[in-house]
Formats: structure tokens, sequence, C-alpha cells
């Protein structure tokens, strides 16, 4: 019967069930945690206590209730608030490797406890390697954090294949839903620029901070990125393109336009060290 029917209707019915096995898809992704108020009540009975006391609470709450988001605040408040949060890797590894919603916190608290309480870059690495929950709202995070490691680094290409990798979009989430961004976008494209710069790659430098100046017109970062382009185009000789950018910054307000007022006239030529003593 359906090659009766209208040629209309049967378009619709395709569209219906493309529309359908999308939704399923992404909510097969990236399902949600649960608040369960049982888990809300652990949470707040945890928010009372303190010292070892505090941590068992939360430790408790993050095993009993493994899928509900209250399990995830625990694990974040676990890694920045235990005494000796290296003690708790091992214990956060068990929670990443089991199948439960909670699991990318449990990795990404891992990454940043060796980051930020150990001060070991290469434990991180191999901990955010294994983050590959490309819907999760952590997954550009991970991708942040690796960024900041690989430039620490001196790895340049790997922390800019990172910060693109956050402004083109993440994974699933990026392919069905292409009109939703990272929060992280217009940092990663700062941070992105700044590279460029620092490697003395001032073209390209120029053109990511013409990049985030167009694409992100509200973000408060963009007097950074005429800053950012008007150094790009001083170091590249542009004087009358670094004017430019400094023209547009002068109309602003803040501390970037009133340190662009203080330039009379055209910018010279910079060389690359030059340049560096223009950073905001």
């Amino acid at each position: 019967m359906r090659g009766h029917l209208p040629r209309d209707r049967r378009l619709r019915l395709h569209v219906s069930a493309l529309l359908l096995c999308l939704g399923q898809l992404i909510g097969c992704a990236a399902p949600r945690p649960r608040d369960d108020p049982a888990a809300r009540a652990a949470w707040r009975a945890a928010q009372a206590t303190e010292g070892e006391a505090r941590v068992e609470a939360l430790k408790a709450l993050a095993v009993r209730w493994p899928d509900d988001l209250f399990a995830e605040q625990a694990l974040g408040a676990l890694s920045r608030e235990a005494r000796d949060p290296a003690a708790l890797v091992p214990w956060l590894e068990a929670r990443a490797a089991a199948p439960r919603q909670s699991a990318p916190m449990a990795l990404y608290c891992v990454a940043w406890i060796h980051r930020h309480a150990r001060g070991d870059a290469e434990a991180a690495l191999a901990a955010l390697a294994r983050f590959t929950w490309p819907t999760h709202t952590l997954y550009d995070d991970a991708l942040w954090m690796e960024a900041g490691l690989r430039a620490e680094r001196g790895e340049g290409e790997a922390a800019r294949a990172a910060l693109r990798r956050i402004v083109e979009g993440r994974g699933a989430r990026g392919l069905f839903l292409g009109s939703l961004r990272s929060r992280l976008a217009d940092d990663a494209l700062l941070f992105l620029a700044d590279l460029h710069g620092r490697e003395g790659r001032w073209s390209e430098a120029s053109e990511r901070y013409m990049e985030l100046i167009e694409r992100f017109t509200r973000s408060p970062l963009v007097p950074y990125a005429w800053w950012g382009r008007a150094r790009a185009e001083a170091a590249l000789g542009h004087a009358e393109a670094a004017e430019a950018a400094l023209r547009r910054l002068r109309q602003g307000e803040g501390r970037l336009a009133a340190r662009a007022r203080e330039i009379h006239g055209p910018l010279p030529a910079l060389s690359p060290r030059r340049a560096e003593d223009l950073r905001p």
C-alpha cells in the first residue's frame, strides 16, 4: 500500500523516520544524568560535614548513585577538596572503568589531579587520551586541558589540533546539531591565535584573531582579538592594518581600549620580540 501513498505523504513519513532515528542516536550517545531526590539529599548532607567525614560521604554518594548528576558533583568536589588528592586516583580509576554516567567525570578528575595536584603532565595526558566520550559536556574541557599541557611542553602542532577540535565542534553533537557551539570555542580560538604568534606565525595568528572577531561578535574576548590582530599585523610590517585594528579597539571601553588610545600615530613594523611587548 505504501506505493499508493501520495508523494508528499511518503516524503513526510521518511522525514519523520529520519528525525526519530537521529533523536535516538543523540539520546544513546549522550544520555542525561538523573536527578534523584535521595542523591540530592545525600549531597546536602555531605555539605554539612567536613574533613574525612565529608570525603567518605562524597565517596558513598558517588558509589550509591553512579548515574546521578550529584555523583559527578561529588567526584569534582573530592578532587578539589581532598587533603591528598593523589591518593584518590586508584578509586577514581575504578569509577572511570565502570559503565556509568559518572565515568567521564571520574576520568577527567584523574587527569586534573595528575596535572594540578601532582604536576605530572605525562600521566595527565595519558588519562586524557582515554577520554572517549565525544558528546559529553566535559569533552571540550578535556581538549582544553590537553592543549594547555601540549603548549607547555612545546608541542605546538598537537596543541593547535586540540584547540581546533574545540572550535570546529565536538563529536556526534557537532554532527547532528551543528548550530551548537562549545562554550570554550572563543577561548580556544584566542589561544590558537596566541600560539601562532608565539611561534612567529604572524599571518596565521592574524587570521585566527579575525576569525574570532567575525564568528563571536558578542564575546568578551573580542577586544583581545583586536589587540592581537594589531600586534600580528605590526609584526608583519602592515602598519595600516595594525592601525585599523587599534582604531576599532579605541571605539570600545575597558583597559585594552584605554591602552590603544595611548598609542599615537600608526604602529611601526615590529619584530616578534617587540610585538611581544604589546601583549595585553
